[in-house]
């Protein structure tokens, strides 16, 4: 009964913020900081109404699909697929995503740090680091799509940025999507200054076929999407994600990684949160 009285209050409030947000009033959710003695990896209720107010901004894009003619990125079907499947999950609400936000500020202190989002989807990853301390105008964010303006449309294997340009790598929930996932670490370690920290939290993934998602998950796709998987080759793997801790450690220790500075496997939700630094 509580929770039926809770739930439409609880989006009474989201629909507020983001009628304020739209207005320019107040660009949520600034001024707002979590106390830090109150931070653990369960989400709190200003946590997960950060991801309910992105969401509901994000949901217009929902049955939005994207073609060959999109633009540029489009052209490859291996990009347009997950561009389209990330639509179609784009109000998932991803339990990695504030729990990195959590433990990489529990290993360094966010403000003044420009830092990347490489795949975010929505705009929760952006909030939920501001909760964690991060100025907005320092976080830049990423994903195949966009049209959200604080997210740029880019190939997280391509980065447009030069060298050594951020702090911080911010990546939750998108590597096991690259289609080369060493190119992938390649490009986030280039763009990350020396004495950098890499920030990585994703679901234990391994690969998956064209075969095993027209098996498996062909009620979720739209017609877009099967035509770009259709214009892939037999056998093409469209995940490449890591099935244990060791495994995604080993790859990173190829780029210079002096030490992990956190390393957490979630056993009941099961992801994983590697926080590393660079050498100096």
């Amino acid at each position: 009964m509580l929770q039926k009285i809770l739930k439409p209050l609880f989006y009474l409030i989201v629909y507020i913020i983001c009628f304020l947000r739209n207005l320019g009033i107040w660009k949520f959710p600034k001024g707002i900081k979590l106390s830090s003695r109150n931070q653990t990896t369960k989400p709190s209720l200003l946590q997960i109404l950060a991801t309910g107010v992105a969401t509901v901004l994000a949901k217009k894009n929902k049955n939005k699909e994207y073609s060959k003619d999109s633009h540029e990125l489009m052209k490859n079907p291996f990009l347009r697929f997950h561009a389209n499947y990330s639509l179609s999950h784009i109000d998932l609400s991803t339990p990695n995503t504030y729990s990195l936000a959590v433990d990489l500020a529990s290993v360094v202190e966010l403000k003044n740090k420009k830092i990347l989002c490489l795949g975010s989807r929505n705009l929760d990853e952006i909030f939920q680091l501001q909760l964690a301390g991060a100025d907005k105008e320092n976080i830049k964010a990423i994903d195949l799509y966009s049209d959200i303006p604080e997210i740029l449309a880019m190939d997280f294997q391509d980065l447009k940025f030069e060298d050594s340009s951020f702090d911080i790598i911010f990546w939750a929930g998108s590597y096991a999507y690259a289609e080369d996932p060493m190119l992938a670490l390649s490009e986030a370690f280039r763009v990350l200054r020396p004495s950098g920290i890499f920030a990585l939290g994703d679901t234990f993934l391994g690969e998956l076929t064209k075969a095993k998602y027209n098996k498996d998950y062909s009620k979720y796709m739209s017609e877009n999407m099967n035509e770009s998987l259709d214009e892939l080759p037999e056998g093409t793997t469209l995940t490449k994600g890591v099935d244990s801790l060791e495994e995604i450690q080993e790859r990173v220790k190829e780029f210079g990684i002096e030490k992990f500075l956190l390393v957490r496997d979630y056993v009941i939700s099961p992801h994983y949160n590697l926080i590393a630094k660079v050498k100096n």
